[in-house]
């Protein structure tokens, strides 16, 4: 921490810019006569209301820490100089408690796909992409354990998911002790290749911002299935980009129906990849971040 108060003081600097809800303490440290950008990855109290929502019974104390935190987030983005939303979706919520000309919508960029990659035939192997630490894919895992492979055994449907990202041993160890199916890969280095022949899914329940999964898969030509919040600020439609599915028995019968139709599959991915290359060009995408910051 000294060496940025240090730093920022010492370094002409135009602008600052801060990211991540556990950097916020970061701003204190920064001098008033600079300007501050803070980008917003994904907005804590919408994941809370989104945790709540799956609550059995909401109490009074969940209420009040909910507000609190609202309050504390709303104020410390307020703090700064302007902000930095990922999707058009979190720009509308927060315009609700900030001034509108204070927000700009600046997607991230992304490593773009090779001209050269092409769609493999997907097999009975799926994947998730996220690791144990961020709350929204530990959720996704029991939510897929708990409440998809049962209808999926149900329909005696043999299938493999690979969930990539760093799990605890102990906690991986214990899904698949219960869940067979799942094989806990760890970080694997080269993500595209080995997306490519799988189907990816994102059974997604709660928090906000840009899924950066759902873009690997796509640079993989892997094609997907999402909940609906999965997707949410990303401009994918079911049944031409994606196929979205949101209770579990919707989202099992997409697997098996997705494994079986080849044609489907490439369908997807192509639509998909064409979507990334016009919506996400790095490009256009790096001109509006630059114009951003002109403004500011």
């Amino acid at each position: 921490m000294q060496f940025i108060y240090d730093t920022s003081r010492k370094e002409k600097f135009d602008c600052i810019q801060v990211e991540f809800y556990s950097h916020f303490p970061f701003r204190m440290l920064l001098p008033e006569n600079v300007k501050t950008v803070f980008v917003q990855h994904e907005i804590q109290f919408v994941r809370l209301a989104n945790e709540m929502a799956l609550f059995n019974k909401v109490i009074w104390n969940d209420r009040v820490l909910y507000e609190r935190k609202k309050y504390e987030e709303l104020a410390e983005m307020r703090s700064f100089d302007h902000i930095i939303t990922l999707t058009e979706t979190d720009k509308e919520i927060l315009s609700a408690y900030i001034p509108a000309e204070k927000i700009s919508v600046s997607p991230a960029v992304i490593l773009q796909m090779d001209d050269d990659t092409v769609f493999s035939r997907c097999s009975n192997e799926f994947a998730f992409v996220g690791g144990c630490s961020h709350l929204p894919n530990l959720d996704a895992v029991v939510w897929f354990c708990n409440n998809i492979i049962p209808v999926l055994r149900e329909k005696k449907f043999n299938f493999r998911l690979y969930v990539v990202g760093s799990w605890k041993k102990k906690l991986a160890k214990a899904f698949t002790r219960r869940f067979p199916e799942l094989v806990f890969t760890g970080f694997v280095k080269d993500i595209k290749t080995f997306l490519s022949g799988k189907i990816s899914i994102v059974p997604i329940r709660i928090g906000s911002g840009m899924r950066i999964k759902i873009l690997e898969a796509i640079n993989s030509m892997s094609p997907f299935i999402t909940t609906t919040k999965g997707v949410e600020g990303q401009d994918f439609r079911n049944g031409e980009e994606c196929i979205v599915a949101d209770t579990a028995e919707a989202f099992a019968e997409s697997m098996i129906s997705l494994y079986s139709d080849v044609a489907l599959q490439e369908k997807l991915a192509m639509q998909a990849k064409d979507k990334i290359r016009k919506s996400y060009d790095n490009t256009a995408l790096l001109q509006r971040r630059a114009e951003i910051y002109g403004k500011i």
